[in-house]
């Protein structure tokens, strides 16, 4: 029984490309990981992404310095906002110089 040549070995999957400088995306993974979910996409113009757990808003970035900024910085949008319109206008009845009411 002969030994099977080298070129005509296959692998079972394509290994995927490293993720460039992995050490400082772990720690930056690892630091936000109780509210963004980060990713790395390979071939892609932003391949840092984030996706925050709580409000599923999406920060895409192609530098991890900045993606760490981002994430650190962030503050997300108060739960209770006020929509044009529905502000409720009272007027204050004033008083003349001479007591009268207007």
């Amino acid at each position: 029984m002969s030994e099977p040549e080298s070129s005509s070995r296959w692998q079972a999957r394509v290994i995927p490309p490293q993720i460039p400088n992995y050490a400082d995306f772990a720690a930056c993974a690892e630091q936000y990981s109780a509210l963004w979910a980060i990713t790395y996409e390979h071939h892609s113009p932003c391949p840092y992404t984030a996706r925050n757990r709580v409000t599923g808003h999406t920060v895409a970035v192609d530098d991890l310095d900045l993606l760490d900024h981002i994430l650190g910085t962030y503050e997300p949008p108060h739960p209770v906002r006020g929509y044009y319109g529905q502000q409720v206008c009272t007027r204050t009845p004033t008083r003349t110089l001479d007591g009268v009411a207007q």
